[in-house]
């Protein structure tokens, strides 16, 4: 008997998916599947959920119901464990980056087919100190973006209150400027930057192509540097990330890579989620965990 644990954000989004979380433990139960659901309260219960289940050696797969941060949160635990469990992604956040990446369903039905399918894939997750990432590190204005748009504008306008937000500070003549040392194989850079990003997949922040080339099992990151620009140049970067030809601007820099060290006092984001600034190094675990798709 296959057992399932549902590991469920019940503030992700809207705050309305409870209906479809039941539909899905009840559509699983139904195809003869053993299922649990666990319910967060709080920061890091996706995390110590994860890690207990995935160390019982009990269960075969865990559904993590909620936003990237709760995918973060799920990853993280299921690594720290050190014994692999099958995961699988119910999007349920205004972006689910990751889980739009993948083309997750959020129809219940559809999602349980593909797990009556098998459809699995092995997938790379990042490192960056002791702290594992499954979709992007990002620094710079971009960072900002997730935290500056407000809870009720993405209650309104959905994905679109990002983009909006993205805009406005794209296309603001006061953009801050910060300072960068990358260094990795492939690559080398000192100076002033308007935003760094060192990806899993093709999709950040809602922007489905910023990442046009990344694969998720290639053992390898995708990173984008966007250098000081003048603004009306900034725009138009901004403008061509919808169909992935800002990686040909003169000011982007676009290179693969499968460990670089970094140093700035920006903050950094992971998986949505603030991370320490100062010097850092991330590096590439291949195929580290096995994922429905």
């Amino acid at each position: 008997m296959i057992k399932i644990k549902i590991i469920f954000n019940p503030v992700a989004g809207k705050g309305e998916e409870s209906a479809n979380i039941n539909e899905l433990a009840l559509t699983l139960l139904d195809r003869n599947y053993t299922v649990s659901k666990f319910v967060t309260k709080q920061k890091n219960d996706a995390f110590n959920e994860a890690f207990k289940t995935a160390i019982s050696g009990e269960w075969n797969l865990i559904i993590s119901a909620g936003g990237d941060g709760t995918l973060n949160e799920v990853i993280n635990g299921i690594i720290k464990s050190s014994n692999p469990i099958n995961l699988a992604v119910y999007p349920i956040g205004t972006m689910n980056d990751f889980g739009k990446f993948l083309n997750i369903p959020k129809d219940p039905y559809k999602l349980a087919d593909r797990i009556d399918e098998g459809r699995y894939s092995n997938v790379d997750v990042g490192k960056i100190n002791s702290q594992h990432f499954i979709n992007v590190a990002s620094m710079g204005i971009f960072t900002s973006v997730a935290h500056t748009t407000s809870k009720e504008s993405k209650n309104l306008f959905g994905p679109l209150a990002y983009y909006i937000e993205g805009l406005r500070q794209f296309s603001s003549t006061n953009i801050p400027l910060a300072y960068i040392d990358i260094e990795s194989e492939q690559f080398s850079f000192s100076g002033e930057f308007i935003i760094f990003l060192i990806s899993n997949s093709s999709s950040i922040g809602g922007f489905h192509k910023m990442a046009p080339k990344a694969c998720i099992d290639d053992g390898k990151f995708d990173c984008i540097l966007i250098k000081k620009a003048p603004a009306y140049k900034l725009f138009e970067i901004f403008l061509k990330v919808f169909n992935g030809q800002h990686i040909n601007s003169e000011f982007v820099e676009y290179f693969q890579t499968n460990r670089i060290s970094f140093d700035t006092k920006e903050e950094i984001d992971v998986d949505g989620e603030y991370h320490s600034n100062g010097k850092q190094t991330v590096e590439i675990i291949h195929n580290a965990l096995k994922m429905i798709i």
